[in-house]
């Protein structure tokens, strides 16, 4: 009787083992063409203005047909765009506030022609440079001021193995001369880069102040990241003498 007992137990086990590794063998395919649905594809993100962080993002292979969808992130914070245009499933414009943190990462989602979803993604590293009007004194309401910032690619980059942030194709890379224009009221513009530079900043025309104090004059942007600039003009008004 005893022996009896153990062979049923001995056909338990092994009916229970066979119908797990039954189980495994059913599960693991579904498993695996649930990832296949969501496989990373590529993804490019273009810049397209100096002044403002505007990107031109394209699907390449457009596998796309619709729901495509766009979410950002910067230092791993999610980051509302400021604009978001969807030209077609495969094609997409966006604007981000000009204070989102590094790095950039892309996601676009979409369905294809299957109704799987699919997923592109890519990341883009960048500098900018905020520059702040402040100005002082006696002001003419109506003064005007104007700060450009001229920058070119750094011949010999400090802190980096390579010289470019992103694809060297990108025209907004090449040396760059950009006017930023300020009321009396002052305040903060800023300008991007995708590469290591090495940038001048000076006042073209300060509106009639006195005096102009910018600093730093200069900025080298081996690495990505945000390079404050400040600009002071000063007015003294001039004493005049009657009689």
């Amino acid at each position: 009787m005893r022996t009896k007992r153990r062979l049923g137990i001995g056909i338990s086990v092994a009916t229970a083992v066979a119908l797990a590794a039954l189980s495994v063998a059913m599960v693991t395919p579904i498993v695996q063409q649930a990832g296949a649905q969501i496989a990373p594809i590529a993804l490019t993100a273009e810049p397209n203005s100096n002044t403002a962080l505007s990107f031109d993002l394209t699907v390449p292979t457009a596998p796309c047909v619709t729901e495509t969808a766009l979410t950002v992130t910067g230092n791993a914070i999610a980051v509302t765009p400021l604009s978001l245009t969807v030209t077609d499933p495969n094609t997409l414009a966006v604007v981000l506030p000009p204070t989102t943190g590094l790095t950039l990462v892309f996601t676009v989602t979409c369905l294809d022609s299957q109704e799987e979803l699919v997923t592109a993604q890519v990341s883009r590293e960048f500098y900018s440079i905020p520059v702040t009007k402040t100005v002082e004194g006696d002001v003419p309401a109506d003064a005007t001021f104007t700060v450009n910032v001229a920058c070119i690619a750094s011949m010999t980059p400090v802190a980096m193995t390579s010289q470019s942030f992103g694809p060297s194709a990108v025209s907004v890379m090449d040396p760059i001369s950009i006017d930023l224009a300020f009321t009396a009221a002052g305040g903060t513009s800023y300008v991007f880069g995708y590469q290591a530079s090495d940038c001048t900043i000076t006042e073209p025309g300060n509106g009639g102040a006195t005096t102009t104090a910018i600093t730093p004059a200069t900025v080298n942007t081996d690495d990505p990241g945000v390079y404050p600039v400040s600009v002071v003009n000063t007015f003294v008004a001039v004493p005049t003498f009657t009689g």
